[in-house]
């Protein structure tokens, strides 16, 4: 089973690549690109996505940052979750080509989804009230 998914990811990979590689054609006026392409070129636009959702989670962590009792607490399991996240997504997209469009799509899904969960963790602890400041 591993190698028949090992085996799609890999032909995926080389179907995107050579779409990709179509991308830096010129395209004339009133003609369309394919939609594959027009889905890669989305990356920036995820990449605003992730900076956005990253932003909230900085603003929720500030919030709760200033509310503890031990804050250096708060501050070590942060930095420890982003050395997890990061290395996390790394291993999740091991299958795909770094360098690549798609890596780079799947690294900031991997990304949004982990930060997104994160939110959720500091919203639940500003709901426990667990340790505060009172």
């Amino acid at each position: 089973m591993r190698n028949y998914i090992v085996t799609v990811l890999f032909l995926l990979t080389f179907f995107l690549s050579s779409v990709a590689a179509d991308e830096n054609q010129i395209v004339k006026e009133g003609e369309k690109k394919s939609p594959f392409v027009e889905v890669l070129d989305t990356d920036q636009d995820v990449a605003d996505d992730y900076k956005k959702i990253e932003d909230e989670m900085n603003v929720i962590y500030m919030k709760l940052l200033k509310a503890q009792l031990k804050p250096e607490l708060l501050k070590k399991a942060q930095s420890t979750w982003e050395t997890f996240r990061d290395a996390e997504c790394e291993y999740s997209n091991s299958c795909i080509k770094k360098g690549t469009k798609l890596y780079s799509l799947a690294q900031y899904a991997c990304l949004i989804r982990l930060t997104r969960v994160r939110i959720n963790d500091f919203e639940t602890q500003i709901k426990s009230s667990c340790p505060v400041k009172k």
